[in-house]
């Protein structure tokens, strides 16, 4: 499982008394850069402190890249991360 928290995003920094609405897109590409999961949630952040929790159960063991893409569905802003993980199950 991944434990994502985003803090002081660009989007969330902004947050005062209005709620964002996010689109967050999770992939997950293997060593081979073959996509093993991708996963797309829509929730609202009325705090600067957000929590997604996906599990990940069967991508494989090995190297991979969770790419980690969101966008404010207000002001369209978007944002993207990669993290690199190794998987021992």
């Amino acid at each position: 499982m991944l434990y994502f928290i985003g803090k002081n995003g660009p989007f969330l920094n902004s947050l005062v008394n209005n709620p964002v609405k996010l689109n967050i897109r999770v992939r997950i590409n293997n060593r081979q850069d073959i996509t093993v999961f991708d996963q797309i949630k829509d929730l609202a952040a009325k705090q600067k402190q957000v929590t997604l929790l996906l599990d990940f159960a069967g991508i494989g063991k090995g190297k991979h890249n969770i790419i980690i893409d969101v966008k404010d569905l207000f002001t369209r802003k978007t944002a993207s991360e990669i993290i690199q993980i190794n998987m021992d199950n």
